[in-house]
């Protein structure tokens, strides 16, 4: 199967040009748009878990290490900081709270 990136017709001739972020920079993205919905509401959660095994992240520590690679610390909502805490916190083998 083809994959659906490229130029249609070709470069050389006008047309369409779709552009789609690569998958670290849509997950960094997704939680910067966080601080507008918080985890509770957020109806993102599922593509940002998704993103997140797609890349390799398995830590709040490392998420947010990506994040900040994208949008300076000062922008970024504690809100932020919390929802990368309280997602990676789900997927974790160890309950929240307990042992």
């Amino acid at each position: 199967m083809k994959p659906l990136l490229g130029e249609f017709p070709s470069a050389d001739e006008p047309g369409l040009r779709v552009f789609v972020p690569r998958p670290k920079y849509l997950f960094a993205m997704k939680f910067r748009a966080m601080h507008l919905w918080g985890v509770d509401e957020n109806r993102d959660i599922e593509d940002i878990r998704r993103l997140a095994t797609e890349i390799a992240i398995q830590s709040a520590e490392e998420a947010m290490a990506l994040v900040a690679s994208f949008y300076p610390r000062s922008q970024l909502q504690p809100k932020v900081q919390f929802g990368l805490e309280e997602i990676f916190s789900l997927n974790s083998p160890t309950p929240r709270g307990g042992t």
